[in-house]
């Protein structure tokens, strides 16, 4: 059994997710930065963030070797394919999204950017920080802003989302 396969057999927490977030700790260790070398141009590394959490969580995601990592666009459409319904998983309406973060499953929510030369986004569902508020998906992200623990509106605002699930 591979350590990934080892990974996917845990069980699913609360507790476990946050505290991958915690160890990947986005607001520190993935800010924005200079990537390719022109500081003209500074790269976000959302999706680093999103394989590198699946990964310690034991899912498959595009983009998880680090030798060939691959956008958010990428990735979300790599969610929407057969591939990724062959990984596990599924899309999910906002109520389920919500449902399984806090239930401490994997959750990605990402956004394309209609403009496809413009970089898209993608972050990882987690538990609520306010249990008095049930109708908002939480995340961690890299991003522009980072955050270990934000309401969904903080990385998104109120673009048009999707979410995906894995059981």
């Amino acid at each position: 059994m591979s350590p990934t396969e080892a990974l996917a057999c845990l069980p699913r927490s609360p507790e476990q997710l946050l505290a991958i977030v915690a160890r990947l700790d986005p607001e520190k260790n993935y800010l924005p930065a200079d990537l390719d070398g022109n500081p003209e141009t500074i790269e976000t590394r959302c999706n680093w963030f999103a394989a590198d959490a699946m990964l310690e969580l034991g899912v498959e995601l595009a983009g998880q070797d680090k030798a060939k990592r691959v956008r958010a666009k990428d990735q979300i459409l790599w969610l929407r394919s057969e591939a990724g319904r062959k990984a596990g998983w599924t899309a999910a309406t906002e109520e389920q999204a919500i449902a399984a973060a806090n239930a401490g499953k994997p959750v990605l929510t990402g956004w394309i950017n209609p403009n496809g030369a413009a970089s898209s986004h993608i972050a990882i569902g987690v538990p609520a920080a306010d249990a008095s508020d049930p109708t908002m998906l939480w995340i961690a992200q890299a991003g522009r802003q980072c955050y270990n623990r934000a309401r969904v509106t903080s990385g998104f605002g109120f673009r048009a989302r999707e979410s995906y699930v894995h059981e």
